[in-house]
């Protein structure tokens, strides 16, 4: 990320409809940027990354809640990020 940010790279918000479990280069609408993984995530579970990415995309919190059934604590930090 911090090598990123040196080359003026765009640095990708974590998102539960397009982060992956490690860090992803994706197109961006002036050119390329690097996504921040969901493992990044304090205390989120490999069980639950895989959960999540096993169900994107989303259309909602609530079909997020119910498809990915993610803990409280996650969908909190979550929430705290903009995720």
């Amino acid at each position: 990320v911090a090598d990123a940010r040196r080359h003026d790279v765009p640095v990708l918000p974590v998102d539960i409809n397009t982060s992956q479990a490690q860090y992803a280069v994706e197109r961006t609408g002036s050119g390329w940027g690097v996504r921040i993984s969901l493992s990044t995530v304090h205390g989120i579970s490999d069980d639950e990354v895989a959960r999540i990415t096993a169900g994107q995309p989303y259309t909602s919190l609530q079909d997020f809640y119910a498809r990915a059934h993610p803990k409280l604590p996650t969908v909190e930090r979550l929430i705290s990020i903009g995720a």
